[in-house]
């Protein structure tokens, strides 16, 4: 063997025993306080337990995010918890710094602590806390509409959408000229349906950005639904999120009926924001598609077949066909 070679690092992850010794002496948290690696997404997962209480710690994939758009996402929290809404919100240390910045082989991550979600998850929902989960998100539409947050770089928008997934696609399917043809026939079909003349009535502000069961914790005693895992919010029209929530939940109409009879309880819907929504369910089936042809590096995400891809363009593009 006549050499080693020293390559670049595109992901590692964060040993928890040096977040013992490093991370947890920065907080007001027990010395013996255990650290478990739980959870590998785009950012890692990690569960605090002490002897008064447990918390997440999360540590943010290195180019993920920027320290403004991160700093922009606590204030967003702090801001909701501030407002009466339960969510995870940062705990900040000793010193009151919310972030920490780890120097690890394939560059700067930002890790942040996050208090407990009371409760636990949900396999699945039901008439009743679809309802209340309903009543939650437009309590949160409510303090968030026409909010502005100056780090907070995403946009849930049709342009910003279509143009972000149109740039994706260039790259990955550019050499299919039938599914390239039929995604860019498909975009020009949304552009027309969500015109500047039937958005005109529906309302902005900050949206959640990945709206479903799985980002909240539930407390059975009190029937208190807390909601976490913000790191796709984003500026835009706040109907996107329910189109997100019509998504996850296309199985279940039951589940969705009794979401939107809970959200307009709180917040009812114009009639605009109702003509939109079939047609945000498929925007964000469109942001997921640029998403996840961006992010579909082979290494956290698994790498998604050319065939695969074209097949979501065609089952997108059925799904517009039939609105």
């Amino acid at each position: 063997m006549d050499r080693t070679f020293k390559f670049p690092v595109t992901y590692s992850l964060v040993s928890s025993k040096a977040i013992e010794d490093e991370l947890i002496p920065l907080y007001n948290l027990p010395r013996t306080s255990s650290v478990l690696f739980i959870h590998q997404g785009i950012n890692d997962t990690y569960l605090i337990s002490t002897s008064e209480g447990k918390y997440i710690l999360r540590i943010y994939r290195a180019n993920w995010k920027s320290l403004t758009d991160v700093t922009a996402e606590l204030d967003l929290l702090l801001l909701l918890n501030d407002n009466g809404l339960p969510v995870s919100y940062p705990l900040p240390d000793k010193s009151g710094n919310f972030i920490q910045r780890i120097d690890c082989p394939e560059g700067i991550r930002f890790a942040v602590l996050f208090c407990h979600a009371p409760g636990g998850s949900l396999p699945s929902l039901n008439d009743q806390n679809a309802d209340l989960f309903g009543q939650y998100v437009g309590r949160l539409h409510n303090i968030t509409e026409d909010l502005k947050l100056s780090g907070l770089s995403r946009e849930y928008t049709p342009v910003e959408i279509l143009r972000n997934t149109k740039r994706a696609l260039q790259l990955l399917v550019a050499n299919n000229e039938e599914a390239y043809e039929i995604a860019q026939n498909l975009f020009h079909r949304l552009e027309e349906k969500l015109n500047g003349e039937l958005l005109r009535s529906v309302r902005s502000g900050i949206c959640h950005g990945d709206l479903h069961h799985e980002n909240i914790f539930w407390e059975v005693s009190t029937e208190k639904i807390t909601l976490f895992d913000f790191d796709f919010c984003g500026h835009g029209y706040l109907t996107y999120d329910l189109g997100c929530f019509l998504r996850y939940e296309r199985d279940s109409p039951g589940n969705i009926v009794n979401f939107l009879n809970g959200y307009e309880k709180v917040r009812p819907l114009n009639q605009s924001e109702k003509a939109c929504l079939p047609y945000f369910e498929v925007l964000m089936r469109v942001f997921h598609l640029g998403a996840r042809g961006m992010n579909a590096d082979g290494l956290k995400n698994s790498k998604w077949l050319n065939s695969d891809m074209v097949n979501t363009i065609c089952d997108i593009d059925m799904q517009l066909s039939k609105i």
